[in-house]
């Protein structure tokens, strides 16, 4: 059984047809897949961006934080001073007050 060179060239026609339609539906699952790679990069890049911003908030924060934890030691180290201070002065006072009950009763 031979074929006829007319269904043969339909054939070979329609091989074509179909790699053709094959090359275009391939072409333009590469240009998707291109298109979704420029949007991929494009959000790297605005979170990098964005992290960025966060990062530098961060730093500044816990600048911010360490700058208020000094000055909170700081007062308290004063606070601490004054108390003691405060401490001895009644102590003083405490003192001098048995101190003048003592002469008061040898007198």
């Amino acid at each position: 059984m031979t074929t006829n060179p007319p269904d043969r060239l339909d054939r070979v026609e329609r091989i074509l047809e179909a790699i053709a339609s094959n090359q275009l539906e391939e072409r333009d699952r590469r240009l998707e897949f291109r298109e979704d790679l420029e949007v991929l990069y494009q959000r790297q890049e605005q979170s990098q961006t964005q992290l960025d911003v966060l990062t530098a908030q961060v730093n500044a924060y816990v600048v911010q934080s360490n700058a208020s934890l000094a000055a909170e030691a700081q007062a308290r180290a004063e606070f601490r001073q004054q108390m003691i201070g405060l401490q001895t002065e009644v102590r003083n006072i405490l003192r001098e007050l048995a101190d003048l009950r003592q002469q008061k009763s040898e007198n």
